[in-house]
């Protein structure tokens, strides 16, 4: 033993003694490590991608149907040879685990790889699939453009080059990630899942050159950088530094001299009918069977919009300009039609310490090809097209880079004009939109205790009295937090009553009769008064939440208990007599939790099919509520505004949010409390005009002003030529009257089959709104460049150019034509109108006009109507792409919202003759305006019969006195069951929700589409007379009732993570901040399970969940 002892302890003094082979070793083990650990994590993902995958092989297909045939070519010489191998491990056994057909042709060199992508077509392939780098890329759009007119077949991208530059400008989200290999299967998942966008190639010729025009996708570029950037590969032994050490070297040889050229441009334009042709129409082919169906109609085959009739006297016009610097750079941005160049050259002083200065800029922030700078380049514009003449070139700088194609060394490139032009040449990329797994969640540890609670009660008077829109940062965490005012405008007595519900102990259902009659005289005689602050620490008491009140000075802590179904709270505070602050215990995120409301209004896509899966599911949260609520002698009316929905559709409830609503006042729009029915027929009528219908259509579908992706919509009524006519058809929508009939049918015959993809974009939204949105904000919807010429700047130019309608600022706010940007000019109105003031007063006018009312009701239809019904719109080209989008990821919060199943009626001309029954009985025909007499009963109206010896009677009053006794609780047990029925009939309910009449009048309506045994409990909705059970037996009767299963499995990929209510509880609902449980959640990617390890930081046992 003590020899042993002794070979131990001289291992410190033997590892000093050898330092250099201890160093070596140690490094060796560190690199053997780092492979280990990367190749684990890389297999973990290559694991969950193939459990992805293997769903779309399992999918049963008809024997008719053929499997999707992918062409790969692959580049051997990529990547040094790297990029095949990556392929057979990354994207090929996805390929092959979906059931999809996979031919692999490996190119030798670029005139194979060119001459096979042109020559496969869809005899061979359905998919090609190209597997390499830039260059691979250009060669590749080379090849089918040389050979073909239009491209055959759509084309999907493996990234397995050294940069990837063009993949990582056009999805930066998802290929700036090149640590592991969640973008090469991302690449494949988007084959498989058949995400494609269409791209648009640029044609490069050179002057007096005897060979073929090339064509590419990505930019041309040439200079110090570009040419630095080549050489990074041989200093392969500097490892990480190597990028560094390049252009430390190449600058101490040598003194960078700057590029001079002579440029010639064509002004960019967006589409008149100078640059575009007119669309080919090709004849029709008769057949015997037209005989029987009538003349064929005539096609478009390139399915374009026609630009006749649109002029910009701009287009064409051609501008030269002497430019110089160390960096050339022409990229091919991509519209939303077709490509523009952007022209940039910079660096013309920059020197040898600005080249590695501005190198090791890139270098941090991993960008090749192009400087972080923005000020670097002193020449940049946009054009069509762009030649350029070299005249001086520096001897170190030999190379021109088309697509990451180097120009041989010995090719000539001074003297000589290349031209670069944007071209109508379209190709479909198959490509990713995001990364779907985040591998690394990291939580920062929070533990609630006194101590926060004090550092809080300093943070909250600064914070009530400053922008109360600001999260409330305590130790680098965000908490949510509300504040409300007790004002005049508040509604006292609604306050008083939702106090009563959360604090009154005649609530208590195990009460003596006597004692409960006690309580009600207390309480009708005044003792039990209303008390701001004093009623807010009794709740805070009685939830066991922490109190402040600033007033006093006090500061109460309370440990906090968690309510799976309920909202945690962390604090209540006061900072003056008459506001209340809510701290809720969750970081503030507008993405994991979403409003119910909005759940159920986009039922269509949230609950498919009306999935009993998920009806269950939502279900069994709310009885579970119920039952936490109950166990604390808690008895709310719920309403959906009140709720939160996590991702996976799980429920929280805030109990206090009542309370704030009355605090509040009513702030609902007196609108949007009107029956729909109600509303079209004052709109049909003339009680309301067209601007009031409109908006409320746009509010109980849910569409709120200032939202990007869901604001309202109105119609564009004219196109600003003239001060009394030049209305547009209302029968289509702009999006059909911008891009033409045959552009839909052509849309309609890819994958997702659909005519329309939004009616309302968050681009057009931005560019109405461009004078006054912040450029930050502009930048990140519309493009990434900051350009203000870009945008248009008069209101005829606007229609033109959008395909999407109009919103309400241009009905009711003038400000919306003033910029805040200096270098933006105002939005200009037409010739025929003074002033923003005057345009809105004559618009508006232009939108009661007589013409408009008469057809409005045929726009309806389509945005809010029966033709967004899957096969109505069908034959109206309207068939919205939220409808029928597959493999959407989480859920739908912005969409289309369909409110009629039925033609909208016409609105009543102004020479009506009141005689005349035709619209009235037009009215009644489609059953607008037609109220049902519904006497609902309520507990108060329970009348006997006449025979009080029966013993039914006998029941009947125990019955009611119970009732009386418990009024609360019964209410609160039917707004429950309520929730419930809005939760089965929510594509029924038309946008009114919490509404008990319509809630009833829907059950009766649609009995049909309700499950039987949901039925039988919504029975007790339409007869209160019934015997309902006891408020602590009503969970449990409610679950018999509904054969509510006890696990829920098989769900969609949102719900894989769980495999049962239990699980699914711990997981989604207890915050890593809590006090005495810590949740550790590892997610194994080669299994569809979840391990939830749980942790008593008191006892240190450890439980887990299976």
């Amino acid at each position: 033993m003590s020899k042993i002892i002794g070979k131990i302890s001289r291992i410190p003094k033997t590892l000093y003694e050898h330092k250099k082979k201890t160093i070596f070793i140690s490094f060796l083990g560190y690199l053997g490590a780092d492979w280990v650990y990367r190749w684990d994590k890389n297999q973990g993902i290559r694991k969950h991608y193939a459990n992805i995958a293997v769903k779309y092989g399992q999918k049963t297909v008809s024997p008719e149907d053929r499997p999707k045939r992918i062409f790969v070519l692959v580049n051997v010489e990529g990547n040094s040879r790297s990029c095949f191998d990556a392929f057979n491990k990354n994207a090929l056994p996805l390929f092959l685990l979906s059931g999809v057909q996979v031919d692999v042709v490996k190119a030798d060199n670029e005139a194979q790889l060119e001459a096979l992508a042109g020559a496969v077509d869809t005899q061979e392939a359905d998919v090609l699939y190209v597997v390499g780098g830039d260059g691979t890329i250009g060669k590749v759009v080379t090849g089918i453009f040389r050979n073909r007119e239009k491209a055959q077949l759509p084309v999907g991208f493996y990234p397995g080059g050294y940069d990837n530059l063009w993949l990582k400008r056009m999805i930066p989200t998802v290929f700036e990630k090149s640590e592991d290999v969640r973008n090469a299967c991302e690449s494949a998942m988007a084959v498989i899942e058949d995400q494609k966008q269409s791209v648009f190639a640029f044609e490069l010729t050179t002057e007096n050159s005897e060979v073929a025009p090339e064509y590419g996708l990505g930019d041309v570029s040439a200079g110090w950088f570009r040419q630095i950037e080549d050489t990074r590969k041989k200093f392969w032994y500097f490892s990480v530094i190597k990028r560094r050490w390049a252009y430390v070297w190449e600058m101490l040889k040598r003194s960078p001299r700057p590029i001079e050229c002579h440029v010639e441009y064509e002004e960019t334009c967006s589409g008149c009918e100078k640059c575009r042709p007119k669309p080919i129409i090709q004849a029709p082919t008769w057949r015997w069977w037209h005989v029987l169906t009538g003349t064929p109609k005539y096609k478009n085959n390139d399915a374009q919009k026609d630009y006749t009739g649109i002029i910009n006297v701009k287009c064409g016009e051609k501008h030269e300009i002497d430019a110089n610097g160390a960096e050339l750079l022409i990229e091919n941005e991509q519209m939303s039609d077709y490509s523009q160049l952007r022209f940039r050259m910079g660096g013309n002083d920059i020197g040898r310490f600005g080249v590695v200065s501005d190198g090791f800029k890139r270098c941090s922030e991993n960008i090749v090809g192009r400087s972080t700078d923005e000020k670097f380049y002193n020449t940049d514009f946009l054009a069509n097209a762009v030649s350029f003449k070299i005249t001086s070139l520096p001897s170190y700088i030999h190379r021109l880079y088309i697509s990451s194609n180097p120009t041989p060394k010995d090719a000539e490139l001074t003297d000589r004009t290349i031209t670069i032009r944007g071209t109508q040449k379209k190709l479909d990329v198959f490509f990713p939109t995001s990364i779907r797994l985040e591998l690394f969640m990291t939580e920062v540890e929070f533990e609630w205790n006194e101590s926060k609670l004090q550092a809080l009660s300093h943070i909250l008077p600064k914070w009530a009295s400053g922008n109360v829109e600001n999260p409330i940062e305590l130790e680098s965490i965000q908490l949510q937090a509300e504040i409300r005012w007790l004002t005049n405008r508040s509604d006292t007595v609604g306050v008083k009553q939702e106090f009563k519900r959360l604090l009154n102990t005649s609530f208590d259902p195990l009460m003596d009769y006597e004692e409960h009659q006690k309580v009600k005289e207390e309480i009708s005689s005044g003792k039990n008064s209303f008390n701001w602050i004093s009623d807010w620490y009794k709740i805070a008491e009685k939830l066991s939440i922490s109190h402040i009140d600033k007033n006093t000075n006090t500061v109460t802590f309370r440990r906090l208990q968690i309510l799976p179904n309920v909202l945690p709270i962390l604090v209540i505070a006061h900072t003056t007599p008459q506001n209340v602050i809510i701290i809720y215990g969750k970081r503030q995120s507008f993405k994991e939790e979403i409003d119910l409301q909005t759940i159920l209004r986009h039922s269509y896509s949230n609950i498919p099919d009306g999935s009993l899966q998920t009806i269950h599911f939502l279900s069994k949260n709310l009885l579970d509520l119920y039952s936490q609520l109950f166990s604390r002698q808690i008895a709310p009316e719920f309403k959906t505004k009140h709720f939160r929905c996590l991702p996976s559709l799980w429920l929280q409830y805030n109990v206090v949010g009542p309370i704030l609503d009355k605090i509040e006042g009513d702030h609902q729009s007196k609108i949007t409390v009107i029956p729909l029915d109600e509303a079209t027929a004052n709109w049909v009528k003339r009680k309301w005009t067209n601007y009031e219908y409109l908006t409320y259509l746009n509010e109980i579908t849910g569409r709120v002003r200032g939202e990007v992706h869901n604001h309202p919509i109105f119609p564009w009524v004219c196109d600003f030529t003239s001060e009394n006519s030049g209305f547009r058809q209302l029968n289509r929508t702009k999006y059909r009257l911008c891009k033409g009939d045959d552009q839909l049918r052509e849309m309609y015959s890819r994958e997702p089959s659909h005519h329309v993809p939004e009616l309302l974009s968050d681009i057009g939204y931005m560019v109405y709104r461009a004078r006054v949105e912040s450029k930050e904000k502009l930048c990140r919807h519309v493009r990434r460049k900051w350009v203000p010429e870009e945008y248009p700047s008069t209101m005829s130019r606007m229609f033109q150019w959008t395909p999407d309608e109009c919103i309400p600022e241009f009905f009711d706010d003038p400000s919306i034509f003033k910029s805040c940007h200096p270098d933006m000019s105002d939005l200009r109105y037409p010739e025929f109108v003074s002033s923003p003031e005057e345009f809105i007063i004559w618009h508006r006018k232009m939108l009661e006009d007589e013409e408009v009312s008469m057809n409005l009701h045929r726009w309806i239809d389509l945005v809010f109507g029966f033709n967004l019904s899957i096969e109505d719109s069908k034959n109206s080209l309207n068939l919205h792409l939220c409808f029928v989008e597959k493999n959407r990821r989480g859920l739908r919060t912005n969409g289309m919202v369909q409110l009629f199943n039925r033609p909208h009626p016409s609105r009543i001309p102004l020479n009506y003759n009141p005689k005349s029954d035709s619209y009235h009985l037009q009215m009644e025909s489609f059953g607008y305006g037609m109220k049902e007499d519904i006497q609902e009963k309520t507990i108060d109206d329970v009348e006997e019969s006449v025979d009080e010896d029966s013993h039914y009677q006998m029941f009947q009053k125990i019955k009611k006195v119970r009732r009386l006794r418990h009024k609360t609780y019964f209410s609160s047990m039917i707004s429950l069951m309520e929730m419930m029925a809005q939760i089965v009939l929510a594509p029924h309910l038309v946008g009114r929700f919490d509404d008990p009449d319509h809630i009833r009048r829907c059950v009766r309506l649609f009995a049909y589409r309700i499950p039987v045994n949901y039925r039988k409990l919504f029975d007790f909705l339409l007869n209160l007379n019934q015997d309902f059970p006891d408020c602590d037996e009503f969970a449990f009767f409610v679950s018999v009732r509904l054969n509510i299963p006890t696990t829920i499995s098989n769900f969609s990929e949102e719900f894989s993570k769980c495999v049962s209510l239990h699980l699914l509880r711990k997981l989604d609902v207890i915050p890593p901040f809590c006090k005495n449980y810590c949740f550790f959640v590892i997610k194994f990617p080669l299994f569809s399970k979840t391990i939830t390890t749980t942790t008593d930081k008191r006892s240190g046992k450890l439980e887990e969940v299976d």
